[in-house]
């Protein structure tokens, strides 16, 4: 009986082995991450996710994105070790080598992009420019070179590719790639920028000149970084901060002011960032909040130090609640801080202006802030490239500011940029007649000079 019960044991243990054996691995545990470095409103929502976590390989790629995107690589890598090769998709191989690449592990990033390449990845013009660009990293100038070929037509890699050619005194070969480059984007900046040193190079220095003269109004601009930027730029607008601002934009478009403020305010208080924080008032300013605008403009500046736009704010909140004298006050004060070169406040600064004296019938100061408006309007139509839009703005300025010295120049700039050079060397010339001093006209007058 004994001996009957014990096989009957060890047969039900066999079976029970045989069972366990069938079943799935428990998933792998989460790596030990540290979130302190991370604004909190985001730290959070990662936290969520964390707890939520059920161990699929679509879970294990969403936190590899996640890491990789908020700079923790290693935590990164790992996620990446726990997904079995078939269930890793050909983009996902370009994605493990960028993180691999970031961590500096050259060597192991290498076959996860031709690994990529090799499935079909949308991105392999992308893994080609990393290959190079992590031979660049290595110091191997040939690899770099026929992986960046390989690349074809992408800018980054092209942009990439010429500076290679060039630190190699092999401008000659980087002029028509260049040229062909700046045939499909015309306002390239690095474009422009670099065609401009090859020239040098070359001792050709009027081209040079002329493409340099270029980047004054070019803006389209090439990450090196490959489409992993844009990657992390769109996850980064999915959680935290970043997250909120999207939504309370989203909002806004809506008419929801109060969503949009609401969720803005959120964000805030997680992280103060003062462009944010800009955007909020302009948003209470919309809603009839005066008092509450004039309060985050005040913060601003209590924060971060006064700006052009954060000036701005505070007189346009003092205006609508009354006090135009101190609304005149920040708005002179703004148009004294020079903004980002993209931003208009200062031009905004001088519109209101404008419109304040011309309101209180002082029509000499009210010409006056109108062509300052001109002029910054010009300024920054011009670096749009939008030149027949920008000359109109440029010569409403001289009209009202006969002497401007900026305006003068901008003037001939825009007219030079237009092939008017008989126009342009007038303006230049009016400039040195009032501004004897100026380099910049006599140095474009000399050039001009060269070239007939």
């Amino acid at each position: 009986m004994i001996n009957r019960i014990l096989l009957l044991a060890a047969v039900l243990q066999a079976s029970w082995l045989l069972y366990v054996q069938t079943l799935p691995a428990p998933p792998a545990s989460l790596p030990a991450v540290s979130l302190d470095a991370i604004e909190p409103a985001t730290a959070e929502e990662i936290r969520v996710i964390q707890e939520g976590f059920q161990g699929t390989p679509i879970e294990w790629l969403q936190l590899a994105g996640i890491y990789r995107t908020w700079g923790l690589l290693p935590e990164s890598a790992y996620c990446y070790a726990q997904i079995s090769r078939e269930d890793l998709q050909p983009n996902d191989w370009y994605y493990l080598g960028i993180t691999l690449s970031r961590m500096g592990r050259l060597t192991e990033a290498a076959p996860m992009y031709k690994e990529a390449i090799s499935r079909g990845s949308s991105l392999a013009p992308h893994c080609w420019l990393m290959l190079g660009r992590d031979a660049l990293r290595a110091e191997e100038p040939e690899k770099a070179e026929a992986f960046l070929k390989e690349a074809g037509n992408l800018p980054a890699a092209v942009i990439m590719l010429t500076r290679l050619l060039m630190h190699e005194g092999r401008s000659g070969e980087a002029v028509p790639l260049l040229q062909s480059l700046l045939e499909e984007y015309p306002n390239s900046l690095s474009g422009h920028q670099k065609l401009a040193w090859a020239h040098e190079q070359l001792g050709q220095l009027d081209k040079s000149y002329e493409h340099e003269l270029r980047t004054l109004r070019s803006f389209d601009r090439f990450s090196p970084h490959g489409v992993d930027q844009e990657d992390d730029n769109d996850r980064m607008k999915l959680l935290g901060v970043a997250r909120l601002v999207t939504e309370s934009q989203a909002a806004a478009e809506l008419n929801d002011q109060g969503r949009a403020i609401d969720l803005l305010t959120q964000a805030l208080d997680s992280s103060w960032i003062e462009r944010f924080a800009l955007q909020l008032g302009q948003i209470q300013l919309a809603s009839g909040d005066a008092a509450a605008a004039q309060e985050t403009a005040l913060r601003c500046i209590e924060s971060d130090g006064a700006s052009a736009e954060s000036l701005l704010l505070l007189g346009q909140a003092q205006f609508t609640a009354g006090d135009t004298s101190a609304a005149q006050q920040s708005w002179e004060r703004a148009s004294e801080l020079p903004a980002s070169r993209d931003v208009a406040a200062n031009m905004r600064a001088f519109e209101l202006l404008a419109k304040l004296h011309e309101s209180e019938g002082n029509e000499q100061l009210a010409t006056w802030h109108s062509a300052l408006a001109s002029w910054q309007r010009g300024r920054l139509l011009f670096r749009q490239n939008d030149l027949t839009t920008a000359l109109k703005e440029f010569e409403d300025a001289v009209e009202g500011l006969p002497q401007h010295e900026n305006a003068l120049f901008m003037l001939g700039e825009v007219r030079f940029a237009l092939d008017d050079v008989e126009g342009a060397v007038g303006a230049w010339k009016t400039c040195l007649q009032h501004h004897p001093n100026c380099g910049r006209a006599l140095q474009r007058l000399e050039q001009v000079a060269r070239s007939q």
